[in-house]
């Protein structure tokens, strides 16, 4: 898990809050590889957030950074 940005509401890389004064609590997450393929999605939870970033990334080659890892 990677630690708080400062200018970030979460503790996962590539996700912050959706319109910080939306009473609504929705999450966005971004994310481009190397190759420049890019992601950019809103979602209800922090986690589904670092999830989806994470999974970008192994479909796309790339080690994933927040909560899943890749098998051995």
């Amino acid at each position: 898990m990677a630690n708080k940005n400062k200018n970030s509401d979460s503790q996962y890389k590539g996700v912050c809050r959706f319109r910080k004064n939306d009473p609504l609590e929705r999450w966005s997450a971004q994310a481009q590889t190397p190759n420049g393929q890019r992601l950019s999605a809103v979602l209800k939870t922090e986690r589904e957030a670092a999830k989806a970033v994470d999974l970008f990334y192994i479909r796309n080659g790339v080690e994933p950074v927040n909560i899943l890892k890749r098998k051995l």
